[in-house]
């Protein structure tokens, strides 16, 4: 069974150190914090609106991607192979001013050792838990954005909005220019339509002189009212034409009678629709490659319950369980960069710990069973209780130290912000013994909202090398050595609001 009940077992000097320490290292950064801020009174807030969607959707990526330092974000996240589950806590500070600040509560449990498939067997198990607090505001000035290597393009973009309102203006003096051939095109028209249709006129005017002949036969008499009725049709259809074609004279001449004041119009229209454009795409450059830096301070505290087994003691001392109160503290430098232009983003830290821990992780275990026989009176039925224990078989080899940690991540962030790259090395020094060096590797999947502004699912398969030069000379084999394992994190909310 987990417990999450481990700030009783320190004693209350090192809780108090440790707390002292936190305290003072927090107010410490608020007290850069504040002044930062009436530094940059009056400027612009680092995260505009405009840009925090762009930001969740990206950064959210990396929510639940723990590996040995976390990021921001509020999550549950649970690996399955590794039989370790975490919970992660973030409030925003200051969110008014738009500075990245944010204080988290984290709360991890897992087995040592061993996966989910042990919970469900009858074997009392080996398990750590801690509670972490992690404080992180952001360092330096406002300098969110650059042009960076985008300025050719952004050159190029331009110059295109440039040649676009050149060609339309252009465009719309050759047409102008067409008006008086247009005009004359119309004109000729108008000529060969009233030609026409006096000529129409003057046939039916035949037409009729026929009808009314007495002396014409019926046959021709009919042969006059047909194509009588014919003309009859097509003279409105000329008429209409013959008016149509007027209107469209009148309108080119007072068109051509205008046409520098509306070539003058025109030419700003396209002007005042060029600078919209070259505003937009402006302010979209401005943004177009968001920088972060900011600094992570680092507290925790935890336990250890184990197993051991030793079969050279008295049987009554063989099986021990010993607990571990352990704690950590130290802090950590982020950097993150993000490039809407050519959807990809970087995130990288370095840390430093100083942590009491033991060398469980190096070593392995196996399943010991231990029976409690019942007989009957007769002595003819005999009953076996068994329980069961993981327990680490070379107790001399367990050390618990004091050891500095330093770990690092490299995210690169691609497809959209949907996949990721992680890179995580730690290097482990435990006082007055050797150093040792663990190499982790994953592959990270993110399934967002429809919007894309925030992650709904994240997966991580990762791999890591433990003690990855064999510095420690183990005997166990590769496979055991190292871990595998797929973290599936659930992010509760947006980072940026």
């Amino acid at each position: 069974m987990i417990s999450l009940s481990y700030l009783a077992l320190y004693r209350p000097v090192v809780l108090i150190r440790a707390i002292i320490l936190f305290l003072g290292l927090s107010f410490f950064s608020l007290g850069l914090y504040a002044q930062e801020k009436n530094d940059s009174v009056g400027k612009k807030s680092i995260i505009p609106d405009k840009w925090k969607a762009s930001l969740n959707g990206s950064y959210s990526t990396l929510v639940g991607a723990d590996g040995n330092g976390g990021t921001i974000g509020s999550y549950a996240s649970l690996d399955p192979l590794n039989a370790s589950l975490s919970f992660k806590g973030t409030i925003p500070i200051a969110a008014k001013s738009g500075r990245l600040s944010f204080l988290s509560v984290a709360a991890q449990g897992n087995l040592v050792n061993g996966n989910f498939a042990t919970v469900f067997k009858n074997t009392r198990l080996n398990t750590s838990a801690g509670i972490n607090l992690e404080y992180n505001f952001r360092f330096g000035k406002d300098n969110p954005a650059e042009f960076g290597a985008n300025d050719a393009k952004y050159t190029a973009d331009m110059r295109m909005i440039t040649e676009a309102e050149d060609h339309a203006v252009n465009a719309y003096k050759n047409e102008i220019a067409k008006i008086a051939t247009r005009q004359a095109a119309l004109q000729d028209q108008v000529v060969r339509t009233n030609a026409q249709i006096a000529a129409k006129e003057l046939q039916l005017k035949v037409f009729d002189k026929t009808i009314n002949n007495a002396t014409e036969t019926y046959e021709a008499k009919e042969k006059a009212y047909v194509e009588s009725q014919k003309i009859v049709a097509e003279l409105p259809k000329m008429r209409k034409s013959l008016e149509m074609a007027n209107f469209q004279i009148d309108s080119l001449g007072i068109v051509s009678a205008n046409s520098g004041g509306l070539i003058t119009k025109y030419r700003l229209q396209q002007r005042n629709l060029a600078n919209e454009k070259r505003a937009k795409l402006q302010n979209d450059y401005q943004f177009a490659e968001f920088k972060l830096f900011w600094i992570t301070l680092i507290a925790g505290a935890g336990k250890v319950d184990y197993y051991t087994f030793d079969g050279t003691k008295p049987f009554a001392d063989q099986l021990q369980n010993p607990n571990l109160p352990t704690y950590k503290f130290g802090f950590a430098l982020n950097f993150y960069d993000q490039d809407n232009l050519t959807k990809k983003a970087w995130m990288a830290n370095l840390g430093v710990q100083w942590m009491k821990d033991n060398n469980l992780s190096l070593l392995s275990t196996q399943e010991i069973s231990q029976e409690s026989v019942y007989k009957n009176t007769a002595g003819d039925v005999t009953r076996k209780a068994t329980k069961k224990y993981t327990a680490y078989t070379e107790p001399d080899k367990i050390a618990d130290y004091q050891q500095l940690s330093v770990f690092s991540n490299l995210y690169h962030i691609f497809n959209g912000g949907n996949i990721a790259l992680h890179f995580f090395p730690s290097f482990y020094k435990p006082k007055d013994k050797r150093g040792y060096l663990d190499t982790g590797l994953g592959m990270m999947f993110s399934f967002k909202d429809q919007k894309k502004e925030k992650s709904t699912l994240n997966l991580e398969a990762y791999f890591v090398s433990v003690d990855s030069f064999n510095s420690l000379d183990a005997t166990n084999n590769f496979w055991d050595r190292n871990e595998f394992g797929v973290r599936i994190t659930l992010p509760f909310n947006k980072l940026f609001k």
